[in-house]
């Protein structure tokens, strides 16, 4: 049978020719086969292919193809095996390196395997008998192995050493399965061997590991890198991503369903865990929910009249109702609230799933999008360490993306536009009274039916938002003789935010409470809002400043939530990492798909333009007020949804690294603007740790 050994060589002139002799002294005493040499040049500019052809008129089994460029390890491999199969008629092809790293004596032994009927033999450094130098570094060693052992498990591979360049290959029943194209192959460098490998399991190869010594580069330099560690794990995951999507194309309903089981089992499983009383605003809310059940209205005290009682500036009504009804069907066990927050989490995750699944069918997206999405709002330790809380974020988040759902059925078509405006302004209303910034949605969906000229629709979609509305407004009305739509929390907050000195945080302003208890809440609300409005208008370039400082802030990996009450020592520091890699991935993952969206967009038809519009509502709901890292949650559904598109882009290269790489820096620079503008803040934060 026909062996090709394939040696990929650049500016080897020093050693090709000592190399070629050794292989040639060991096909010597290989028998019953028909042992060829391809060298594969990638037009080296010190001689090396002259000492080659020198070397092919004295042995005769030696050919040699020469690329126009140098253009990558893989693809000089890939170009000899193609080379190999279909010019030189091959039964089998040999990797090796040009380097003397790896030992021609060995040749032999891989060659012995495939007599004995493999069709796939490694040459390995991982299992009993190899090594690797015993003088590299630690780390060389500890990445080296790594690298192999990271794609040994998310790939499922039964081998050990699963990106050695020393193998044999079996061309009969598995060449034409194999990725030897530029279009196919997932790496034009090191990584390609890992692919190789997968695909030869895939399509059922018989595997043999035989241990080898890796040597030390005899002569040149060497040309891998710690590039070489990242474009590997690299194609793992996308291997990796690869099977997943495979599984759930075939066991789509069962994949999905444990997947969304895992997203309510998590949120029970920290929420029983910690069993979080209820402290500050939240004690406030179980309060409120505890009169209304009882008979006593909204209040969040009994003693004093109704009018002045705090509830009014408490964030609601809409989580307190909820809570309320809880109380009424279960009692007051916080257990079955905490249920109720795991059943709303995992709802959210399905609604952005559903929504990034449709609303990217223009790009040909197919579910990824839509996993991913879900997986971001299932997995996000921000909302698990939330749902474990009596806070309103639990229920916001999943309104808002509930609203972004029946905004999508206004924007699937004209049948049924007047229920699906009325659905949409409904579930509007509700989001708003359970978060005001969710009333800032009104924006993309109202300025859609103006475009499009549907006015009746338009009309159906206020009127139901304005009923949703009218009880509590009219209930305000009663009480206080003014006009309240959902509480006076507003004017508070403004003034907290901006005023000389703000730092645009939630922060004690003492000046808050001396105007309330002068004049009352409804007064106050409007003295302190008339107080920060004369603030923005007379000092335009501090508001300014604040302003650009609240938006970093929302926008900064730096400022991970964490710092709760019931959290210390290690569940802290956990909570606080985890949170801060969440939202780097999440603010990194969303800006690509928005930037790919964008690029993608042709008119005003464009589902995601409107949804970019949505995303865009939420930080402008409160960066020019008061910015927590709590109140960026309500925008993370749209965050998701377009980050679940930006993992595609990216998987797919369907985006340029350059931009994707301006928008990591981007982040990196916010994020670092962030720890020096507030450097005293954090380190405050971290001392109490």
């Amino acid at each position: 049978m026909r062996i090709v050994i394939i040696v990929p060589t650049y500016n080897e002139a020093g050693a090709i020719a000592q190399l070629l002799d050794a292989v040639e002294a060991e096909c010597k005493g290989i028998s019953g086969h028909d042992v060829h040499i391809l060298i594969v040049d990638g037009n080296s500019q010190d001689g090396t292919a002259d000492r080659v052809r020198e070397k092919a008129k004295q042995y005769g089994n030696i050919e040699l193809l020469t690329e126009k460029e140098k253009r990558g390890l893989g693809m000089a491999y890939i170009a000899g095996m193609r080379y190999a199969a279909e010019t030189m008629n091959a039964d089998a092809f040999i990797e090796f390196d040009g380097d003397f790293q790896h030992d021609p004596k060995d040749i032999k032994r891989l060659i012995s395997e495939f007599d004995n009927g493999y069709d796939y033999v490694i040459g390995s450094r991982y299992v009993p008998g190899g090594s690797i130098p015993s003088h590299w570094a630690w780390y060389r060693k500890l990445l080296s192995r790594f690298g192999s052992l990271f794609a040994k498990i998310v790939l499922r591979l039964p081998t050990n050493d699963n990106t050695s360049g020393f193998k044999l290959t079996r061309v009969k029943g598995f060449f034409e399965y194999l990725p030897l194209s530029e279009k196919e192959i997932l790496s034009r460098r090191y990584a390609y061997k890992l692919h190789l490998l997968y695909e030869m399991v895939r399509h059922g190869a018989t595997i043999k590991e035989v241990p080898i010594a890796f040597l030390e580069r005899g002569t040149g330099d060497s040309k891998s890198s710690a590039r070489d560690l990242f474009d590997s794990l690299g194609v793992a995951i996308r291997l990796f991503s690869r099977d997943v999507k495979t599984y759930l194309s075939r066991h789509k309903k069962a994949a999905l369903g444990i997947l969304f089981l895992s997203f309510f089992l998590a949120s029970i499983a920290y929420s029983f865990h910690f069993r979080v009383q209820p402290s500050v605003d939240a004690r406030a809310y179980d309060e409120i929910a505890q009169h209304i059940v009882s008979g006593d209205g909204y209040r969040e005290s009994l003693s004093g009249p109704l009018i002045d009682d705090n509830a009014i500036m408490r964030v609601g009504p809409g989580y307190e109702i909820f809570l309320a009804i809880i109380y009424f069907i279960f009692g007051h066990h916080y257990e079955a609230v905490w249920i109720a927050h795991a059943l709303l989490h995992t709802g959210t995750a399905i609604i952005v799933f559903l929504i990034a699944r449709r609303i990217f069918n223009e790009f040909g997206a197919g579910d990824l999008p839509g996993v991913i999405a879900a997986m971001l709002i299932g997995w996000s330790p921000d909302l698990i360490t939330m749902n474990a809380m009596l806070m309103a974020e639990t229920l916001g988040v999943f309104l808002i993306a509930l609203t972004a759902y029946a905004f999508l059925r206004v924007l699937e078509g004209e049948a049924a536009s007047y229920r699906r405006a009325l659905a949409a302004g409904i579930t509007l209303g509700v989001a708003a009274l359970v978060r005001t910034p969710a009333a800032f949605l009104v924006v993309p969906m109202a300025g859609y039916f103006l475009l499009r000229k549907r006015y009746m629709p338009l009309f159906f979609f206020c009127l139901s938002a304005f009923l949703v509305f009218t009880p509590w407004i009219a209930r305000n009305y009663g009480v206080y003789r003014t006009f309240v739509p959902t509480n006076l929390a507003y004017g508070i907050d403004l003034a907290a935010g901006n005023h000389p000195g703000a730092s645009g945080e939630l922060e004690p302003y003492p000046r808050n409470d001396q105007v309330v208890a002068e004049y009352g809440k409804i007064e106050a609300t409007h003295i302190l809002t008339r107080e920060a409005l004369v603030f923005m208008v007379s000092r335009p370039l501090e508001f300014a400043q604040i302003t650009l400082r609240r938006i970093s802030i929302y926008f900064s990996f730096a400022r991970p939530t964490g710092f709760w009450f019931f959290l210390s020592g290690l569940s802290e520091a956990l909570t606080l990492v985890s949170s801060s890699v969440y939202a780097a991935i999440l603010f990194f993952l969303g800006f690509v798909g928005l930037a790919f969206s964008w690029k993608g967009m042709k008119n005003f038809e464009s589902m995601s333009y409107w949804f970019s519009g949505m995303l865009v509502m939420m930080p402008l709901s409160v960066i020019f007020i008061i910015v927590e890292t709590r109140y960026r949650f309500l925008s993370y559904p749209f965050f998701a949804i377009f980050a679940g598109l930006g993992f595609w882009a990216m998987f797919h290269k369907k985006i340029s690294p350059k931009k994707y790489a301006a928008i990591a820096g981007l982040i990196l620079l916010n994020s670092g603007f962030d720890i020096i503008s507030n450097v005293g803040r954090i380190i405050q934060r971290i001392q109490a740790l």
